[in-house]
C-alpha cells in the first residue's frame, strides 16, 4: 500500500532466508526465521 512497507520487506526476507535454509528444512527456518525477526 505505501512506500516501504515492512511487511513487504519481512516476506521478501523469509522468503529468502527460506530458501537458503532449504536444506535445513522448512520446519527449522520458520522458528529462526522468526526468532532473528523478534530479536
Amino acid at each position: 500500500m505505501w512506500n516501504g512497507e515492512p511487511h513487504t520487506v519481512a516476506r521478501m526476507k523469509m522468503q529468502a532466508f527460506m530458501r537458503k535454509n532449504r536444506k535445513n528444512g522448512p520446519r527449522f527456518s520458520e522458528p529462526v526465521c522468526f526468532r532473528r525477526f523478534r530479536a
